[in-house]
């Protein structure tokens, strides 16, 4: 048991770790975006084409990290998303055009963002009661947002020490460090005792079936002393029963996450909420610098707006512990206070107000990055957070694949 609880909290730490490095990057891409312009001569809608499709395949990708999480387990997709962020970032230091950076960087780190992404929840959400995960989901997402304010830093002395080719080769050396992390997300019954495991089928993935209607109190008797399931158990979480696979789980699985209105409901809330406060992290430090301010000034905007993320990234986990906030309440909220900012910055003049804006906005942006997870374990179980969270973010991505072009030429034809 000692083992156990040891190996449960390295899992938290390791995903904690992980996600300062990769989410970081992605909400401090934003920076690159005037090296695109100014080493290739680009016009702004060409350059941003590497920030889209970058935001695009690494939310997209979800759709099949989740059953390949389930098929080769935790360990092995967590360190084949390592491996494709590394790979993708070190082979864009010999591009020589845009279309090259689009596919290194835009698609094969992206794979491996969208791999890390969801199989870092994954481990922490099957480690820990239900309950529990929730917060350390909301810890890990807090947590994440250090990296958010340190890498627009990183990325910007890299940038003006060895350009952008060296800058995304030294990134890509500090992701090799996330391999070691993601060696330790092995499954949890691989480490427990012989005689609390029950004989049955070994595949990882789940299949589910609909029982009785779903109440807010998900505690299950088979969570005691923070033990997830084990082969052959069933879960009980009122409105869905989650047993380990048959033969045909992973397709069951997913179709009744179709029959779950809220989940649905949930994913087209994502799916129109989140791209365009995604897009407003890649363009605030142009849209900054063209309104007058220094490169620093700027970057120390995107700074405050990440500060203010850590803030928003652990409401979800604490809202939800009240039994009287239901699943779709938070990222509703979200919403709300994510349009009241846009529409600040679109009309006030003021530099001062402008930045004071982009920083309020870091909370909902918070709120959406742990909604990804926070949410979808809150209202599918940790069975199927994994296939749930790759859901949500292929919505996502879908939606980002086509806003991304459009709000640059908007951009470009506003100058």
């Amino acid at each position: 048991m000692e083992i156990e609880k040891m190996h449960r909290w390295l899992v938290f730490l390791s995903a904690c770790m992980v996600m300062i490095v990769t989410l970081g990057f992605v909400l401090s891409f934003g920076v690159l975006l005037v090296d695109f312009i100014n080493v290739f001569n680009a016009s702004r809608s060409k350059a941003s084409l590497v920030q889209s499709v970058f935001i695009a395949v690494s939310t997209c990708s979800g759709l099949f990290v989740g059953p390949i999480m389930q098929k080769c387990g935790m360990k092995k997709a967590g360190c084949l998303g390592s491996v494709l962020i590394s790979t993708g970032l070190i082979i864009s230091f010999f591009a020589n055009s845009i279309p090259y950076f689009v596919v290194s960087t835009g698609v094969v780190t992206a794979l491996g963002v969208g791999f890390l992404f969801v199989v870092s929840y994954a481990a922490v959400g099957h480690h820990f009661t239900e309950k529990t995960a929730l917060i350390l989901l909301s810890i890990v997402n807090a947590v994440s947002g250090l990296g958010g304010m340190l890498f627009p830093f990183i990325l910007a002395y890299f940038s003006e020490t060895f350009g952008l080719r060296g800058t995304l080769l030294l990134s890509g050396g500090i992701v090799m460090n996330t391999i070691p992390a993601a060696l330790l997300w092995t499954q949890p019954e691989h480490i427990l005792p012989k005689n609390r495991r029950k004989k049955g089928k070994t595949n990882n993935a789940y299949t589910s079936e609909e029982t009785e209607s779903r109440t807010e109190d998900r505690v299950q008797n088979d969570y005691k002393n923070e033990i997830v399931p084990r082969h052959g158990e069933t879960v009980e979480i009122k409105k869905v029963k989650y047993m380990q696979n048959t033969e045909h789980g992973l397709l069951r699985s997913i179709k009744l996450l179709f029959k779950d209105k809220c989940f649905i409901l949930f994913v087209l809330g994502m799916a129109l909420a989140y791209p365009p406060i995604m897009l407003l992290i890649t363009f605030i430090v142009d849209v900054f610098t063209d309104s007058g301010l220094s490169q620093t000034d700027a970057n120390f905007g995107l700074l405050l707006m990440n500060a203010f993320s850590i803030g928003g990234r652990l409401l979800p986990g604490l809202l939800l512990q009240s039994r009287h906030i239901s699943s779709l309440m938070v990222p509703a909220f979200a919403s709300i206070v994510t349009g009241v900012c846009m529409a600040g910055l679109i009309l006030v003049r003021s530099l001062s107000l402008k930045l004071v804006f982009s920083s309020v906005v870091g909370i909902p942006l918070g709120i959406f990055v742990s909604c990804f997870s926070v949410t979808n374990l809150d209202i599918v179980g940790p069975s199927q957070l994994g296939n749930a969270s790759g859901l949500t973010l292929t919505a996502s991505g879908l939606v980002s694949i086509a806003a991304g072009p459009v709000s640059a030429t908007k951009r470009q034809t506003s100058l």
